[in-house]
């Protein structure tokens, strides 16, 4: 049989393992079991870390290229080498996977006892007649896996992800601690239970997110945080997302992770994209078209003579008209009259509805530049886009699509929901309300952890309580206390936009004017350039890090509108949930997304 493999034995190994999956059939997994007994070790893991610096993930630090800034949040990369194992045969005892990356893993017919999954991914895995116990998962990500036949007996869940579970059945969580887990999408629940035994205490669920039939027994649901939909890559955590996550923890939201690399077929999406971004400028000319000779005739009328240009922007200006948002518009309308137009658009539209739909708010972190087809002009040659890893020829518009989908669903509610940009984040939200987009600012020293003081505008004596002006116009008795910290080469100037108003900006030294910070109150958006949730990136107990900066009352002033909307949006619906089944309608009422009720509600409480 063998001895069970020791920790240095396991690690050295290891270099073995890319080589020996090399030689496997395409697409076929990892006999475990085989290969370690064919090295002369039995099947029995355990004590076992999986975590092997620079071999299966590293940990890694943001810094300026001097080294003169650097966080203190560390960032998993994680490789592919424990990716598509099959451990069935494996016994698996006190074991550490902690941060690895086990997509695609195989397990059939086994126990999983006293073992950590903290911030591991198990994506599109496969589990059948798999018992495990006493394990802990903390940040753990199960989607778009197979799960059959399953028994978890006093495991810990916090902020686990089962969403887009393409088989959820005969699941079964007993007395486990289940706190802000979401189980959203993807098939349907059959046999799926959260029970706990008779002689044992009553337990209470706080924060699960499910969109299908889940049975309980003695189990209690708390009332849950507020949920903040929050872009997340599951493989490669970004900087901004994983420190936004800790500032929304922080001030009591609980961030719920929409994964942003869906598998698609990348050279259908990239014809569709193509397609649309045709079909979006000749449908946005015509419209131009409409409102300029509308424009003329006004002026003709007019008993002076008027500029015709400024005329049309004004007028522009209240068609609430916006590339992005029209591009995707196009694509529901094409889709709805035949089912088969823009399919790979149209399943990222619905990947994202499911987590839109469950969630209090919506947070869009900073990351890499919004592909120009999306907003209608051509690439600069400074426009870096991330590229699949699989298909390196085509850029990867998957986050693009996904966002502006989730600012086109938040607009066109009739109880919007609280959505916040940051950096990246802000731009998407000002592309979609037509601001002037600026490929590039020509301003080095923009890309690399610029310390740098928010400008605010004056304050308008009409501006609401919770308006950024104000807030921000609390602390710039200080001006140290607006320090933030900017990461971009890229900007916009909301002059043009609609709705949207900038209250604050700056003159960068590459000559533009951008706006830092800008807010849409009656739409619930805030938006800011700046990476105001770098205040929270410390170490416990520490001083290094971004956090010494960055001001938390700069970031602060700004946040503070966000969750005040976000909490007055939860008030809403609670009441809504209370009107709603005491009102008394006749069989011709129907209360919809568009209700005058649910509006006049929203508007009567945001106020």
């Amino acid at each position: 049989m063998g001895f069970p493999i020791s920790q240095s034995e396991f690690e050295k190994i290891l270099d073995d393992f890319l080589q020996y999956k090399k030689g496997l059939p395409p697409k076929s997994k990892f006999p475990l079991a085989a290969y370690l007994k064919g090295k002369g070790y039995s099947a029995v893991l355990q004590n076992l870390n999986f975590a092997v610096p620079n071999k299966t993930v590293s940990l890694i630090q943001m810094q300026r290229a001097d080294g003169s800034l650097a966080s203190a949040t560390k960032l998993p990369r994680r490789t592919n080498l424990l990716n598509d194992i099959d451990f069935t045969g494996c016994e698996i005892k006190n074991c550490q996977f902690d941060e690895c990356d086990l997509s695609g893993s195989i397990w059939d017919d086994q126990d999983i006892r006293d073992s950590s999954f903290n911030n591991t991914v198990i994506n599109h895995a496969s589990f059948h007649r798999v018992r495990f116990i006493n394990n802990h998962f903390t940040q753990t990500t199960f989607d778009y896996s197979r799960l059959n036949d399953l028994l978890f007996v006093e495991n810990i869940f916090i902020r686990t992800s089962f969403n887009y579970l393409k088989q959820f059945h005969k699941v079964t969580f007993k007395e486990c601690h289940i706190q802000q887990v979401p189980m959203l999408g993807g098939t349907s629940a059959t046999e799926v239970i959260i029970r706990n035994s008779p002689e044992k205490k009553l337990s209470k669920i706080s924060g699960l997110l499910v969109d299908k039939k889940i049975a309980m027994e003695r189990v209690k649901k708390t009332n849950p945080k507020p949920a903040i939909l929050v872009s997340w890559n599951n493989v490669t955590p970004l900087m901004s997302a994983t420190v936004a996550e800790k500032m929304l923890l922080a001030h009591g939201m609980y961030p719920v992770r929409m994964d942003i690399t869906p598998k698609v077929d990348a050279e259908i999406l990239e014809k569709e994209v193509n397609t649309l971004n045709i079909l979006t400028q000749k449908r946005l000319q015509q419209l131009k078209d409409e409102v300029l000779e509308h424009v003329k005739k006004l002026a003709a009328r007019a008993p002076c003579e008027q500029n015709i240009s400024s005329l049309f922007a004004a007028e522009w200006k209240k068609q609430g008209i916006s590339f992005p948002l029209l591009m995707i518009q196009i694509m529901r309308e094409e889709n709805a009259k035949n089912p088969s137009a823009f399919p790979q658009m149209a399943a990222l539209y619905q990947h994202a509805k499911t987590i839109f739909d469950q969630v209090d708010g919506i947070l869009l972190t900073g990351g890499q530049d919004m592909d120009p087809r999306f907003y209608g002009e051509e690439r600069h040659p400074k426009t870096g886009l991330p590229n699949y890893t699989d298909y390196p020829k085509f850029s990867d518009p998957r986050r693009d699509v996904l966002e502006f989908c989730l600012v086109y669903m938040q607009q066109r509610a009739s109880a919007p929901k609280p959505l916040c940009g940051i950096c990246r984040g802000s731009q998407v939200i000002a592309a979609s309300y037509d601001a002037t987009i600026y490929q590039e600012l020509d301003s080095p020293e923009r890309r690399q952890y610029l310390v740098e003081e928010i400008q605010p505008k004056s304050v308008r004596e009409t501006a609401p309580l919770y308006s950024t002006s104000r807030t921000l116009a609390s602390v710039i008795k200080d001006e140290e206390k607006l320090n933030v910290l900017f990461m971009h080469h890229q900007g916009y100037d909301l002059g043009r936009a609609y709705g949207v108003e900038a209250t604050a900006s700056k003159k960068t030294s590459g000559g533009k004017t951008i706006d830092t910070v800008g807010e849409n109150l009656q739409q619930n958006i805030t938006l800011v350039q700046a990476h105001i949730e770098y205040y929270m990136d410390q170490e416990e107990g520490g001083i290094r890090g971004f956090s010494p900066f960055a001001s938390a009352e700069a970031a602060e002033s700004i946040f503070k509108q966000f969750q005040t909307r976000v909490s007055a949006y939860c008030q809403n619906q609670r009441l809504l949930k209370y009107l709603i089944p005491n009102m008394f309608f006749t069989t011709n009422v129907v209360l919809n997304e568009q209700s005058k009720y649910t509006a006049a509600i929203s508007a009567n409480c945001m106020a």
